[in-house]
């Protein structure tokens, strides 16, 4: 930009964070109708709106049913809606069986879903007993030591965890998906898990991130001495997909010809019955999910109703998309599916405004988070001006961050994020209703209708750094956004972070990992195990796919 444009560009700012602020444009009635939508959309009709299900058909009908009377435009063939298909989970075949023969009487062992398809055949008696399946030099313990190759057996592992004359021991990392990683790993044809606690029992269904792996699994709860049974033993496991749609609500609201975009968004799924994803460790029960997300859905549909009734000039400068996200709880997915789409146009995006859980605006600290500050140099100023002198307004940088707004980010957009704090409701079946601040909502409609109003038609996108972590159970970090939607092998990058260990080595978005050092990656879980063997200050290598070519770049952990 030269001197002139610069300077006419700050005095455009300038003027405008110098304007007297606007009257509220979002008056008293406005509570009522926040109160109502969130009441539908947070019924036990709907039973917690779980991407995919009746209940989020329902809430789906109801957001579209909201756009066409503010005569809308659809975005999608006269419909409000764009699909997205999901892996929901992944099941054994019910043929699936491991038995073992013992004069003349077969019995049966219970399939593991992470199981790979595939036959382990065991002539005769041989067995090999593999402990805990451990080798963990640090902790002091390996159950390798005198198995340096499994060549092609079936082994049992017994789940639990060992004891350790060092107090300082710690083998909770060693899951029995890592266990089973670790012995197909070195050679063995099928795992044969036996005895245990009740917690020990695995899971009758795989997470969906979870890749299968290449050999058959097995439990049993019963500790059975495989090696004196007789005869033969089988192994076969057989695995069923199984696929979901999820729904997002997409409207237009169209008031020029080449104006830029404003995109005014909020998920609207939750955590149905809480099947994953709860806080929750009562008896089965529908997480209705006032606060997350029908608060953030809620004023997505205030702002839509009033943008498209207004003739404020201020507001007619832009078009607007208004998004109702599904698949936010599962992994961004609904976002992710939106931003990979014919239907999103980056070049004729100005920005992404997020609302996610902002129902509980505390009435005495009123304090408003506002995420995403230096995605753009223009917004410190807009957002510091502009709020009313009764909210106090805290930012964050990063544009990076666990909901809807990151999908964007990602995409090189200025992205701002409205979150008015957590709470001890916070996916439980207690997140409801009469919990909410619906006052405060409006304010917070009100705080972002000023700043689209004095916001400038040109945005200037900018990186941020990675946000500031609490404790975590990893000694080191990459500065990678994990692709939740990948499901094949590896583990694909949705974002890398600037001046972080992936992006100085020379990652980059959409990269597949394979490997770091020596330890495979097979899916996400298996990239939280390796990383969670190394430490700060050490180098390793790293295998990726990028496109059709394999690489290995040198990457050094802080």
């Amino acid at each position: 930009m030269n001197a002139r444009n610069f300077f006419l560009a700050s005095v455009c700012l300038y003027s405008a964070a110098m304007m007297p602020l606007p009257a509220q444009f979002l008056q008293s009635d406005s509570d009522e109708r926040l109160k109502q939508w969130v009441e539908f959309l947070a019924d036990d009709a709907l039973e917690g709106r779980l991407t995919g299900s009746k209940g989020e058909q329902r809430a789906l009908e109801f957001l579209s049913e909201q756009f066409q009377s503010w005569a809308l435009t659809p975005m999608n063939a006269e419909q409000f809606s764009q699909s997205f298909e999901f892996t929901w989970e992944i099941l054994p075949e019910a043929s699936a069986a491991l038995e073992w023969e013992w004069n003349g009487t077969r019995r049966p062992l219970n399939a593991w879903p992470i199981s790979g398809c595939g036959e382990a055949v065991l002539p005769g008696t041989e067995v090999l007993d593999l402990g805990y399946g451990i080798e963990d030099q640090s902790n002091g313990h390996n159950d390798y030591a005198a198995f340096s190759d499994l060549g092609g057996e079936i082994v049992v592992i017994q789940p639990g965890m060992p004891s350790s004359s060092n107090p300082h021991a710690d083998f909770s990392r060693w899951t029995l998906l890592e266990r089973a990683r670790l012995a197909a790993q070195r050679g063995a044809s099928a795992v044969v898990f036996m005895g245990g606690s009740a917690d020990d029992e695995p899971s009758k269904t795989i997470d969906p991130h979870v890749h299968a792996l290449p050999i058959p699994v097995w439990y049993s709860k019963e500790r059975l001495d495989l090696k004196k049974q007789a005869g033969l033993m089988w192994i076969q496991s057989q695995l069923n997909v199984v696929k979901r749609k999820g729904h997002n609500a997409i409207a237009e609201l169209k008031r020029g010809k080449d104006q830029p975009v404003v995109i005014v968004g909020a998920h609207y799924d939750h955590l149905g019955w809480g099947e994953r994803g709860s806080l929750y460790r009562g008896e089965p029960a529908i997480h209705n999910g006032a606060d997350d997300n029908a608060s953030g859905t809620a004023v997505m549909l205030e702002l839509a109703r009033f943008l498209a009734q207004t003739e404020d000039p201020r507001f007619t400068r832009f078009n607007y998309r208004f998004i109702g996200f599904s698949g936010e709880e599962l992994g961004l997915l609904g976002s992710k599916a939106f931003v990979e789409s014919p239907i999103f146009k980056r070049d004729e995006t100005l920005t992404m405004f997020n609302m996610d859980m902002v129902g509980r605006l505390d009435p005495v600290e009123n304090t408003l988070q506002v995420h995403g500050a230096g995605t753009s140099p223009r917004w410190a100023t807009l957002l510091d001006s502009l709020r009313p002198p009764f909210l106090k307004i805290k930012t964050s940088e990063s544009g990076i961050g666990p909901s809807d707004h990151t999908s964007f980010y990602l995409s090189d957009m200025p992205v701002l994020h409205f979150f008015s704090g957590t709470h001890d409701d916070y996916h439980k079946p207690s997140d409801d209703t009469h919990t909410l601040n619906y006052r405060g909502m409006t304010e917070i409609g009100n705080y972002m209708l000023r700043i689209i109003a004095h916001m400038p038609k040109q945005l200037p996108f900018s990186k941020t750094k990675a946000p500031e972590q609490g404790k975590s159970k990893f000694k080191v970090t990459m500065g990678v956004v994990p692709d939740y939607a990948w499901e094949n092998k590896g583990m694909r990058i949705s974002g890398v972070t600037e001046g972080k260990p992936a992006a100085l080595a020379g990652l980059q978005k959409n990269d597949v990992i394979l490997q770091l050092g020596p330890h495979a990656v097979d899916d996400i879980y298996g990239y939280m195990a390796a990383l969670g063997k190394f430490k700060r200050g050490e180098s390793t290598t790293v295998r990726i796919v990028r496109g059709q070519e394999t690489m290995q770049f040198n990457l050094t952990f802080e």
